[in-house]
């Protein structure tokens, strides 16, 4: 058994909108150490939930600098860094997206459903590779501004994939104010926006709190689809998804 947890963040305006999505991977209860730190740190500096888009106002309240956010914001990640889980993001850039063939745009819809479906697509393609075949749990987080375009999302995703309906044993919409993995996924889609902005010299319309946040944990998978990457293996990505009474063709380097 395992648990995904999945969250995604995006800006910009629509036709020029860069999306991260990060995924969480965890065996089953293994996730319990980090709810259990992640309750201590928000109770040891009076938070209710870590939320960067509330991290300004709660910031000020608190009277607290920059250098007093960077060190609290790093203990927390330091908490997703030391825990038992597989971390994977995906993010696309908007001239990548409008760069890609018409076809491959109606294969995923969105910049958005891109990621959602390539970081599930990696999360399922790990857990084959290790050999865990057993269903889990597919955990998103509960807000009824997003709801009817998770489930959209979701209908895609067992549409396009087969392996969805063999591994989703369970979908679950939590409130993300309880779930430090979900407030965790939330954190990791920033600091992948961010990073993956800095590293295309694109301006950083951030907020303190992100442009403070400390760099990414390298402790699982990452796609940046900028022009470079997309150049680079966007010929040997394996585009087509197992279909029900498809082969898959698997497209080696």
């Amino acid at each position: 058994m395992f648990e995904c947890f999945y969250d995604h963040f995006e800006e910009g305006a629509e036709r020029r909108r860069w999306v991260s999505c990060a995924i969480l991977l965890a065996p089953a209860g293994g996730s319990g150490t980090l709810q259990a730190r992640w309750q201590f740190l928000l109770l040891k500096h009076g938070l209710r939930a870590l939320k960067l888009e509330e991290w300004p106002q709660m910031a000020k309240q608190k009277k607290w600098g920059a250098e007093t956010q960077k060190q609290l914001l790093t203990e927390f990640v330091d908490t997703i860094k030391h825990s038992s889980q597989f971390g994977i993001c995906v993010s696309i850039a908007p001239e990548v997206w409008q760069q890609f063939l018409p076809d491959r745009k109606r294969q995923f819809g969105s910049p958005h459903e891109f990621c959602f479906l390539r970081s599930l697509r990696l999360a399922l393609d790990r857990l084959e590779t290790s050999a865990l075949h057993e269903a889990g749990s597919f955990i998103f987080p509960r807000d009824l501004i997003s709801f009817d375009s998770t489930a959209h999302l979701l209908m895609r995703w067992f549409n396009t994939d087969s392996r969805a309906s063999e591994y989703a044993k369970t979908i679950e919409f939590i409130d993300i104010d309880r779930s430090a993995q979900l407030q965790s996924s939330s954190l990791m889609a920033r600091m992948a926006m961010r990073d993956f902005k800095a590293r295309n010299q694109k301006r950083l319309d951030l907020s303190l709190a992100q442009m403070v946040l400390p760099q990414l944990p390298s402790f699982g998978v990452s796609e940046f689809w900028d022009q470079e990457y997309a150049d680079r293996h966007g010929g040997g990505v394996e585009w087509d998804l197992p279909m029900p009474g498809k082969r898959r063709l698997r497209i080696k380097k």
